[in-house]
């Protein structure tokens, strides 16, 4: 388990990530969306971020668990040791503005149909060019669609990413989630 003190809660006072948000919780509108970011004082949290797939369960279990993150993502209501499995997976950051963009042109239970899906693309686009700027490269990214707290509602709308920017030294949890 990461001590205290290793994820330092960061304000995110952004028109880009409140829009992102508030885009979010129209189309989630019975869920909800969490985007959260830390700077790491511990850089053993990049260091020992597995390279096996096989390994990355036990990892993120000990992450998500940390005093640090429960503690400042209450609402995730994260249990201590994590009892649901977080199904994380690497993915190529190239595609993370597509995977937001994809979560919000599918929906949440009653999201409208007759979303624009550039317009879900730029802002994609426009959240990452925030969190990251253009270091694709010196990024990596965990996306998950399982409920591993019972903040999610484990139906269809449940999405996790974590991005790790060693870097700028910053951790990134982003979760939606829907019901009907």
């Amino acid at each position: 388990m990461w001590k205290s003190g290793t994820f330092k809660t960061l304000q995110l006072n952004s028109p880009i990530v409140q829009k992102f948000v508030d885009t979010f919780n129209k189309e989630y509108s019975n869920g909800g969306t969490i985007i959260h970011c830390f700077q790491v004082t511990n850089h053993q949290v990049f260091r020992e971020l597995p390279w096996k797939e096989e390994k990355y369960e036990k990892y993120f279990k000990k992450l998500l668990s940390s005093p640090d993150i429960r503690n400042n993502i209450a609402e995730l209501n994260i249990s201590d040791p994590l009892e649901n499995e977080t199904g994380l997976k690497e993915i190529d950051s190239l595609i993370l503005d597509g995977n937001f963009a994809i979560a919000l042109m599918w929906g949440g239970a009653y999201s409208e149909l007759d979303r624009d899906a550039s317009e879900a693309k730029k802002l994609g686009q426009m959240i990452c060019d925030y969190m990251f700027q253009d270091r694709y490269s010196e990024v990596k990214v965990f996306t998950s669609g399982q409920a591993w707290t019972n903040w999610f509602y484990d139906v269809a709308w449940d999405c996790t990413w974590i991005i790790f920017d060693e870097a700028e030294q910053k951790l990134w949890v982003i979760c939606i989630t829907d019901t009907d």
